[in-house]
């Protein structure tokens, strides 16, 4: 399971760029010498991403050099999505034939408002992340305020190091919570490669606990590894269970991760979860399609907690999240008494860009319409 992502990930990407290379490159009115200058982009940024694969595998590269392989994913993306744009114009040229002076223009145009598009998602991916602030109200039997801090998709190793890590932590502690609960993707390479990074999550101050999911991209990188080694960070794993926080009057449910349906190891069971109606719920599941799962009892819960979409991350890969998912970010009221927040990440899978979505961790306050 390990390389069949990685091979599949190659080979479509490969595709894309050659059908970039024939509807675009080929298709423009460029001089041949700019033409074999793009075939040697497109060649590079092909090589980039595959050292970028094996090097989530093996660790071997500069981080500069690493840095430039990850942005390369992106930008055949939008290059990508570029050529489906630019088949709109070809349509045009074959209806209307404008001029070669005419396509001249329009072709700079749409080339400029790429180069544009590519490196406002650099700058973008750049920007710290921010606190995103929910209010809760529940008419369940709450003595006070709960204040929680919740993040997903973190994504350590490669980019994320201890600098990206520290920052992280810092925020949340600043925000003096009850309880952080982290939604998955926590870990994204082989644990001996993260060890200072993970080191770090030992600063995560809370007064009832630091709890911790996983998420697809832990069933990558030794799932049992993760588990067994998570209790040593000081988080508290919630793997089909519920836990009770009678401080709190609430309690915390967790799940495998979809992911584990394909072999039914370690898959999410709804079924196990020990749910007292009479508490304030909160269900983690990393994917927020949990919502759709046959088992899934809206009554249950109070609050549901996602990450793993990265609100598309790069738009409009957005779109293409909700072929799988039934909403890609942000806060939703699923009922009277049911919420859905699904969060963009707090750390990036792949290239350091974001288009239409910020990095962010959530700042979730659970307040009582009256005290008891």
């Amino acid at each position: 399971m390990n390389l069949i992502f990685p091979l599949l990930f190659l080979f479509v990407f490969a595709m894309m760029l050659f059908y970039s290379k024939k509807r675009v490159i080929d298709k423009a009115v460029f001089s041949s010498k700019f033409k074999k200058i793009s075939y040697f982009i497109l060649a590079f940024i092909y090589l980039f991403v595959i050292l970028y694969f094996i090097d989530r595998y093996f660790a071997f590269l500069p981080k500069e050099i690493f840095y430039l392989a990850s942005l390369a994913s992106g930008i055949g993306f939008l290059i990508f999505v570029f050529t489906l744009f630019f088949e709109l114009y070809l349509l045009y040229v074959r209806i209307f034939k404008p001029s070669i002076k005419q396509k001249n223009i329009i072709e700079f145009l749409l080339f400029t408002f790429m180069i544009f598009y590519i490196s406002f998602g650099v700058i973008n991916g750049q920007i710290d992340p921010k606190i995103t602030n929910h209010i809760i109200k529940t008419d369940k039997p709450l003595e006070k305020d709960i204040n929680i801090i919740f993040f997903s998709d973190l994504h350590i190793g490669g980019l994320v190091d201890q600098k990206y890590v520290k920052n992280i932590v810092n925020l949340i502690n600043s925000q003096n919570p009850d309880i952080v609960l982290i939604g998955g993707d926590l870990i994204d390479t082989k644990i001996e490669h993260i060890t200072k990074e993970l080191e770090l999550l030992k600063e995560i101050s809370s007064i009832y606990g630091t709890y911790f999911i996983v998420g697809n991209h832990e069933y990558f990188h030794d799932l049992q590894h993760i588990i067994s080694s998570s209790e040593s960070l000081g988080l508290k794993t919630l793997l089909n269970e519920t836990i009770k926080i009678a401080d709190l009057d609430i309690q915390l449910s967790g799940l495998y991760d979809y992911m584990g349906k394909r072999s039914a190891i370690n898959a999410p069971d709804l079924k196990a979860l020990d749910i007292d109606k009479n508490l304030f719920s909160i269900l983690i599941s990393h994917q927020p399609k949990v919502i759709n799962d046959e088992d899934f009892i809206a009554e249950e819960f109070d609050l549901i907690l996602s990450g793993h979409t990265h609100c598309g991350q790069i738009c409009p890969f957005g779109l293409l999240v909700l072929i799988d998912q039934p909403y890609r970010c942000g806060e939703y009221h699923l009922g009277k008494n049911l919420n859905l927040i699904i969060s963009a990440g707090a750390g990036f899978w792949g290239p350091k860009m974001r288009i239409g979505s910020s990095y962010e961790i959530h700042k979730i306050t659970i307040s009582p319409n009256k005290m008891y």
